[in-house]
């Protein structure tokens, strides 16, 4: 869990490899933030990665980051569990590499699992 005050990021809990509540020794130099995020043209695209001959896994453009999404019919259901690795690009792609460069932590994308946004009404 962290918060942004409009200058710094700060990290309030953490939980380590293993359940830890304090780092391992030799503890990473950056953090790693999950963020949950919806395709929504021109904010968040999803494209396919690019075939590289040179490598043996696909990667994304430098504008682009990689993002897991789950699989879904033509009515943007979820077809089960399955998830499959694309690039995210886009507006909010964008300031998301940019805050990670300012602020030296890395993303992990995944795509939100109800297709849904905000907070479910009661």
């Amino acid at each position: 869990v962290a918060t942004w005050n409009g200058h710094n990021l700060t990290v309030t809990g953490i939980v380590w490899p293993g359940g830890a509540s304090t780092p391992p020794k030799g503890k990473p130099e950056k953090y790693v933030l999950k963020v949950v995020t919806w395709a929504e043209d021109p904010h968040v695209i999803y494209t396919e990665k690019k075939n590289d001959t040179l490598k043996v896994d696909s990667s994304c453009d430098n504008n682009a980051l990689p993002c897991t999404i789950y699989v879904r019919d033509d009515h943007l259901q979820r077809s089960g569990n399955q998830t499959r690795d694309v690039c995210c690009t886009g507006l909010s792609i964008d300031l998301l590499k940019r805050l990670c460069t300012m602020l030296n932590f890395d993303v992990q994308l995944t795509e939100v699992a109800d297709g849904s946004y905000g907070s479910p009404i009661n």
